[in-house]
């Protein structure tokens, strides 16, 4: 198959499956051209941000080889790497070094600060999201080179440019926002939650701003789904009386967007336990066309979602 020049392809990583989607943006909506998912072994990728995250090679230049199959003409994508794998942090600084080596010597120090770990030999990124009178509010990324540069090879065949790299969360707030500001508006006091291929982020936002954030590990285990119910709604709290430490900003907050391909979350409990509106996020308010499998579509269709993420925010 042949790509026309406005295709979008995107390639999303999670330690237990890979996803690929060509895309064409119409509108707030997305066109599916192409897809495909490959599941992937436990143990093959442990996502982290200090070491490498690629447990056995072999198997993932298969599985990798794959996925991208169906794209025999593939030369570019976006790659959506696992939230875990990359340092994230906010920032908000007085000043703003104007040489971009010095901004980066500035944000690894501020990192190895607050993670009390050395990043040594990484690659970071910025973006500004808010210019004030007093700071600058910045949203700072790192990723350690051993890391970054196993992503990357992809297969070990074929010369394909990573054009773009983030964590995968932010690709989907990205290709959900304009659902999100319809409930809420550009100045929106809400969550955004993020639970997918075992990867929790929470972000935070104050009036369209974001000001909070974290990212967990969320592994499934052998548990019933009310138990699993029962971790998501601890590590939640846990989250908001961090963010809430003076006990006078959780009060603001009015909505929580919840994108997840675990088993349902009770809205009901969500709205008594932290008094939000839940909002349960869904791929087919987005993705127009959607390559169907043999499988579970639900899950087909979350999976082809991270990667379509991926390939419009690039």
């Amino acid at each position: 198959m042949g790509f026309l020049k406005r295709d979008r392809i995107g390639l999303s990583i999670g330690p237990t499956h890979l996803s690929i989607a060509s895309v064409i943006q119409r509108g707030e909506g997305v066109e599916v051209r192409q897809g495909a998912v490959e599941p992937l072994e436990r143990g093959v990728c442990h996502p982290s941000p200090v070491e490498k995250n690629i447990l056995q090679m072999d198997r993932w230049r298969e599985a990798v080889r794959s996925v991208l199959g169906p794209f025999r003409r593939l030369r570019a994508l976006t790659l959506g790497l696992p939230d875990a794998a990359v340092r994230t942090l906010l920032l908000d600084l007085q000043q703003v070094p104007k040489n971009r080596k010095d901004f980066e010597r500035l944000i690894q120090w501020h990192m190895e600060k607050t993670f009390l770990y050395p990043l040594g030999d990484s690659r970071f990124s910025y973006q500004v999201l808010a210019r004030r009178q007093t700071d600058v509010r910045i949203l700072a990324t790192a990723v350690k080179k051993e890391v970054i540069e196993q992503y990357e090879m992809l297969d070990g065949e074929r010369a394909i440019e990573v054009r773009q790299i983030a964590p995968s969360s932010f690709f989907a707030f990205n290709l959900f926002q304009p659902a999100i500001v319809k409930n809420v508006g550009e100045k929106g006091h809400f969550l955004f939650v993020y639970l997918l291929d075992q990867s929790l982020t929470i972000q935070i936002f104050e009036g369209g701003l974001l000001s909070f954030i974290r990212v967990k590990e969320f592994p499934q285990k052998e548990e019933e789904p009310d138990q699993a119910a029962e971790r998501f709604f601890q590590e939640l709290g846990s989250s908001l009386s961090f963010y809430d430490g003076a006990g006078t900003r959780l009060q603001q907050l009015t909505h929580l967007f919840l994108l997840t391909d675990q088993a349902p979350i009770s809205e009901r409990r969500s709205q008594e336990m932290f008094h939000l509106t839940p909002v349960l996020l869904n791929p087919s308010q987005i993705l127009r066309s959607i390559p169907q499998p043999g499988s579970d579509s639900s899950e087909w269709a979350m999976r082809l979602m991270s990667a379509a993420a991926a390939a419009v925010g690039g």
